[in-house]
């Protein structure tokens, strides 16, 4: 698990090839959003915006399938945007005083 707190810099989270699942929370103001990257081909980079707060896990290989109801062989490569992640939504998230909460 990471966080990365808003501060004013980008900054560029690495998804690494092996099979890894990573979800990210990305709260920006009150707009909050989830993105679940799939496993990839090549090393790629999620481009943290300085003005949003970030919260993400990474998956080692085989084991977000317990907790995804998405077919994860729509996740190789691509990114998707869910409607949340161990039954808290995006806007659960942006209502809760911190991420910690």
């Amino acid at each position: 698990m990471w966080a990365v707190p808003e501060n004013g810099r980008c900054h560029d989270h690495a998804i690494i090839p092996g099979g890894y699942i990573d979800v990210v929370y990305e709260q920006a103001g009150s707009q909050v959003r989830c993105l679940v990257f799939g496993t990839t081909s090549r090393m790629r980079f999620f481009r943290i915006s300085p003005d949003a707060t970030s919260v993400g896990t990474r998956f080692r290989p085989g084991m977000a399938r317990h907790l995804l109801d998405d077919s994860l062989e729509e996740l190789r490569d691509p990114h998707l945007e869910v409607q949340g992640f161990l039954g808290l939504t995006p806007e659960q998230v942006a209502d809760a005083p911190t991420f910690s909460a």
